[in-house]
């Protein structure tokens, strides 16, 4: 036919770790994350591959706001991120690995960018204690989660609330 032009099916997005989505959490409870927020992919790309079939992800939310603790510094468990032309935030984000959730990807609005390797390195180690609680209470138990939880109990005084 001459003149027409043939659409294309759009090919869904794909998800991987280290992306930063703006995500609709929805209406908050107490003190929970909500409405539209950068979350950053944490879950597994196993997981991120299984989309098609799943339609959800683990992130973990963003805020402007900063919490410290007592001695002024950011949470441990928080990552502070500067905005950069790589990761698309529009100024300096904290993510709340305390509140970490699996969504639907319907709760996606779009993609902003992805976070440095070292930035995802630093939340994995910061947070290795509350990723390991989750393992625990999933009933994931083998030899090296509980190595790595007895050194984070004996550690857990290194961390200042």
């Amino acid at each position: 036919m001459t003149g027409t032009t043939q659409l294309q099916p759009s090919l869904p997005p794909s998800y991987k770790r280290g992306d930063i989505w703006m995500v609709d959490f929805g209406q908050p409870v107490g003190t929970e994350m909500g409405m539209e927020h950068p979350g950053l992919i944490v879950s597994t790309q196993e997981l991120n591959d299984a989309v098609a079939a799943l339609k959800r992800v683990i992130v973990v939310p963003g805020t402007s706001t900063r919490y410290e603790n007592r001695q002024g510094k950011v949470l441990a468990f928080h990552l502070e991120v500067a905005a950069s032309t790589l990761n698309g935030l529009d100024h300096t984000t904290y993510f709340t690995s305390e509140q970490v959730r699996t969504v639907s990807i319907e709760r996606f609005r779009r993609r902003v960018g992805a976070i440095e390797a070292s930035l995802l390195k630093e939340l994995e180690d910061n947070c290795g204690g509350i990723a390991e609680s989750c393992y625990l209470s999933l009933g994931f138990l083998n030899s090296a989660i509980l190595e790595k939880v007895g050194k984070g109990l004996n550690s857990a005084s290194n961390y200042v609330f």
